[in-house]
């Protein structure tokens, strides 16, 4: 099926589990959150306040639209005459920063921006999955036992660096499979509509598992009724 059907489906699973309690224990739900921390880090260095002043200021940016990257990355880093720079510098200078960090500022989200797009198809989660895979290879083969297999280490591997590190790296497990064939979609397809969602896919990895065991449920209700 198409990426249109996987971004059916994964909307759909927003829906049916947008109350659960679990997604609450997600510090990246979105991953236009993970870019935005990023944008934090960076300002504190280009702009020298204070920590706490440099958060508002990220997060007015981005409920402003100026932190997209696709936007960003189409600028020239020393033009700050035309939308978003022009917009971005000046409201850095509105709200204490000097012109000279506004600028500087700008620039420096422009080159990463530009990185982004070029090296990660302008996803930041995109950049964490593809080094997440390297560490999950090299800790695979530095963890291996002779009491687990290799899908299982792989799969503990992957879940702790889910939990531990907030790696946007997605387990390979029964649920999603059960999930993929039930909906005849292909994981890589899921993967990329989660993307284009900015959902992180540890989030869509516990939506799954959410829905998976509430089909679980209903089919054994359904059975106990005509016993």
């Amino acid at each position: 099926m198409s990426t249109d059907d996987a971004l059916f489906r994964i909307k759909e699973l927003m829906v049916l589990g947008g109350d659960a309690t679990f997604l609450q224990e997600h510090p990246w739900f979105s991953e236009e959150t993970r870019w935005a921390e990023f944008v934090f880090a960076l300002l504190t260095q280009t702009t020298q306040l204070h920590e706490s002043h440099v958060r508002w200021l990220t997060q007015c940016l981005l409920q402003l639209d100026l932190l997209s990257v696709p936007d960003l990355a189409e600028c020239e880093p020393t033009d700050t005459t035309a939308s978003p720079g022009s917009l971005i510098v000046s409201f850095l200078e509105d709200h204490a920063v000097p012109i000279d960090a506004a600028r500087r500022s700008f620039g420096a989200l422009v080159d990463v921006s530009r990185a982004l797009a070029l090296n990660y198809n302008g996803k930041i989660q995109v950049a964490l999955r593809k080094h997440g895979e390297v560490l999950l290879s090299e800790f695979t083969s530095a963890f291996a036992t002779q009491y687990v297999d290799d899908d299982q280490l792989r799969y503990a591997v992957t879940l702790w660096m889910q939990n531990a590190l907030n790696m946007p790296t997605p387990l390979e497990d029964e649920w999603t499979t059960r999930f993929c064939v039930r909906h005849d979609l292909e994981r890589d397809a899921l993967i990329s509509a989660a993307d284009e969602l900015d959902l992180n896919v540890a989030v869509l990895d516990d939506l799954i598992h959410h829905y998976e065991a509430e089909v679980d449920r209903d089919q054994q209700f359904r059975r106990a009724e005509t016993d």
